[in-house]
């Protein structure tokens, strides 16, 4: 697990309002929209780059300047850059950074760095600068984005194979594994199927199905809509635009898209970016039930028109799809 040195939010929020290469990250702060500048560890203020880069993964070659002498309660750590200044408190499985600010004044100035610390120190107060619950739950939910991140990316590069594979005709089985770092090696998340019939005389379409089989332990959870969306948006999205029969999504595409789409989806990869899903461009009709929180935690319904998609609160911002409304206007309302 990383080393890289991380801010505390009260450092991002308080000590550091200036400083920063472009206004982005201080807005970001300002809004509270932390999840905006996230890795924590990747910031870009001079302080923080210094302290990112001084710790390794082997503490042996850690860099840091020594311990801050005027903090006996606890032992900081003294980072330097140019004028600013930083104090490092390192945990087991984490280095943060708890304190910044500019030395100033030959160290005599009240608000200079040193003198803040030695005030804090006599006050008792150092602890108020150590890592809050907010700090801790910050960081596992941004260590649990990284892992589902890199899961993703393992994920596309399977499916990108199989597109390659199958682009010619013919079927490809896909093994994805689980995204848990603690799982048993060989531990699947889910069994995929990825068949591609090619056009012929008096079918000018390449016929393509895909077929889920999930593991019991993640059939219930939102990964495995997500894994779903996912594989339907490498392949060819939009999402909404397949078939769906339980598990079982068809399509039929034009001659040549899926080799166009492997090209691309390589393009993705290189960069380390993931295939995203593409909205609806219709609002669809569908039943009433479970459409407020199928609309907040993001999973799929059933439309009249037969398709699977993702409700939005804004249904009303899309044209009307001209097949729902169709069946609609047949149902009898008497």
């Amino acid at each position: 697990m990383s080393r890289r040195a991380r801010p505390t939010l009260r450092v991002l929020r308080e000590d550091l309002g200036d400083g920063w290469p472009t206004p982005f990250t201080r807005r970001a702060i300002e809004a509270g929209d932390i999840e905006a500048i996230q890795p924590l560890d990747a910031l870009d203020h001079p302080i923080l780059l210094k302290a990112s880069s001084s710790f390794t993964d082997n503490p042996a070659d850690d860099t840091y300047v020594g311990s801050i002498a005027s903090v006996s309660s606890s032992q900081l750590l003294e980072i330097k850059s140019g004028q600013w200044r930083a104090g490092v408190l390192v945990e087991s499985d984490v280095c943060w950074v708890v304190t910044a600010g500019l030395a100033k004044g030959g160290h005599k100035d009240r608000d200079d760095f040193y003198k803040s610390l030695e005030r804090q120190e006599e006050n008792g107060t150092i602890s108020a600068l150590l890592p809050s619950q907010e700090d801790r739950d910050a960081l596992k939910r941004e260590r649990a984005s990284a892992i589902i991140e890199d899961w993703q990316l393992q994920v596309q590069n399977l499916l990108l194979d199989a597109i390659r594979t199958v682009a010619h005709g013919g079927v490809a089985e896909i093994s994805i594994p689980s995204p848990d770092p603690k799982a048993e090696s060989g531990e699947l998340f889910a069994s995929m199927t990825m068949e591609v019939a090619l056009p012929e005389d008096d079918y000018p379409h390449e016929d393509v199905v895909l077929e889920f089989s999930f593991a019991d332990r993640w059939k219930n959870t939102q990964l495995r809509w997500h894994l779903t969306v996912q594989a339907l948006a490498t392949v060819n999205p939009p999402q909404d635009g397949w078939d769906r029969t339980g598990e079982i999504y068809s399509n039929l595409l034009e001659p040549g898209t899926l080799a166009r789409r492997a090209l691309e989806v390589e393009v993705l990869h290189d960069r380390g970016e993931i295939a995203r899903s593409t909205p609806t461009s219709h609002s669809h009709w569908t039943h009433r039930k479970n459409l407020a929180q199928r609309s907040i935690d993001g999973t799929a319904v059933l439309a009249l028109c037969g398709i699977y998609f993702v409700p939005h609160r804004d249904a009303g911002a899309f044209d009307k799809c001209p097949t729902c409304a169709s069946l609609y206007s047949e149902i009898p309302t008497d």
